[in-house]
């Protein structure tokens, strides 16, 4: 969609006359460049966006210096700027772009320049100037700069290895719907890793993230339910939850469905996931837990692999 010629002109003299004023300017509405480079993890997005390897770049960038030029002080067109230059592997420009969007206080640029300084795409690697980053991008409130600063917690680049200022920045990224975070929670209290293992709350976490989708948690709440750590043991719900896993991809839990460490589970679960397989079409041998073929010819059958 173009706006029309007359609406451009008031835009641009309403953003003047704010500027003159000394007032900020309203932010504009959503131009080409925020529908081609925008970014859908941004709390402040006014597009929906697109992920970096699926953004065509040379387009995104073409709209992006049109909005830049006619928006100069608007520093989410700078942030897309970066990523319409990331997009295109041109990773020094992208951080020039990042940096300038940074400097105006845009807090998704800063996680991103962590991302950059801890991979030395365009910059010279450093985990302490990304883990600077990550904390600004974190303290201005956004949930993937908080995640990121939480794992550097956990692995101790960048800074000293915390696993209480892990789960602190996790939960508040959890709080605003990271759902990695969730799982980076589940996986400290899993762990039981400087916090003092706790199953119960791994399993309330990994109930969370595999509530919004999330294949790994799927395929260790079957683990819990079955093995009863965190929660009451139930083989027709750990059945339910592997099976989740497997059919929304989970790599371990194909393998595990269909080897040798199957039998490590109960016969109720077994039991469970043969009749979850007849009730899905793909079996009609008997209910008696034992794995053989035709179990695992179904469960590759519903899995859609060979």
């Amino acid at each position: 969609m173009r706006w029309p010629g007359g609406l451009a002109l008031c835009l641009i003299a309403s953003v003047a006359a704010a500027q003159e004023r000394g007032a900020p300017p309203a932010a504009p509405p959503a131009q080409d460049c925020d529908r081609l480079a925008g970014d859908p993890r941004d709390p402040d997005r006014v597009a929906p966006g697109v992920r970096v390897l699926r953004m065509d770049g040379a387009r995104a960038l073409a709209t992006c210096r049109a909005a830049v030029s006619t928006y100069p002080n608007v520093p989410r067109f700078a942030y897309h700027m970066g990523r319409a230059y990331h997009a295109l592997n041109k990773y020094a420009e992208a951080v020039e772009w990042f940096k300038k969007a940074a400097q105006a206080d845009y807090a998704p640029a800063m996680s991103i320049l962590g991302v950059f300084y801890a991979a030395g795409g365009g910059v010279e690697q450093s985990y302490d100037e990304a883990a600077r980053w990550y904390r600004k991008s974190a303290e201005r409130g956004y949930a993937v700069g908080m995640y990121n600063l939480a794992v550097r917690y956990t692995d101790g680049q960048g800074v000293e290895r915390d696993f209480v200022q892990a789960v602190h920045w996790f939960e508040k990224a959890a709080a605003k719907g990271h759902i990695g975070a969730m799982e980076g929670l589940a996986y400290i209290y899993l762990r039981g890793e400087g916090v003092g293992r706790d199953y119960a709350k791994a399993v309330r976490w990994f109930e969370k993230a595999a509530a919004h989708g999330r294949a790994d948690a799927m395929y260790h709440l079957g683990w819990a339910y079955d093995s009863g750590r965190g929660v009451k043991a139930d083989g027709h719900t750990s059945g339910a939850w592997f099976l989740r896993a497997l059919k929304a991809g989970d790599a371990r839990a194909l393998d595990e469905l269909t080897g040798s460490r199957s039998a490590l589970w109960s016969t109720e679960t077994r039991r469970a996931i043969q009749r979850q397989l007849a009730r899905e079409g793909v079996y009609d041998g008997p209910i008696n837990g034992a794995f053989g073929p035709a179990t695992v010819a179904a469960v590759r059958a519903l899995a859609g692999s060979p």
